[in-house]
């Protein structure tokens, strides 16, 4: 699509680990995969926002637009539920906060209501 720049991404088991790979590929330039520790996404709160900004600001012309495909992920495969509800936040603030990105996010239908239990989904 002309003027937006796409990502996509799967959650798993790790979701911090996986955004950190994609996050990680915007700093750089390039969309592969790098094998590194989601430690200053995971500890940093602003980390993902800031890095989102950068991006957008060095690509102005263009919006990004985050792919989270098989969100159901994050209920099925993620084991700790505190990271769960934290990594969703920090979505929800770029969403919020960050110009010219849009989150877009595909689950089965079976997993709308683990979505739709999560209240600050309901503002958006």
């Amino acid at each position: 699509m002309d003027g937006w720049h796409i990502l996509k991404f799967r959650p798993g088991k790790y979701p911090y680990k996986t955004l950190t790979d994609i996050v990680t590929s915007l700093e750089q330039g390039s969309t592969d995969k790098i094998d590194q520790e989601p430690i200053e996404i995971k500890h940093n709160s602003q980390c993902l926002k800031q890095t989102l900004e950068k991006f957008i600001s060095k690509n102005c012309s263009q919006r990004l637009l985050l792919v989270a495909d098989q969100f159901e992920e994050l209920y099925t495969l993620c084991e700790n539920e505190k990271e769960c509800q934290k990594f969703l936040d920090e979505l929800l603030i770029c969403v919020r906060d960050a110009v010219k990105f849009t989150l877009l996010f595909t689950m089965g239908a079976d997993f709308l209501n683990h979505a739709l239990s999560y209240w600050d989904l309901h503002n958006f």
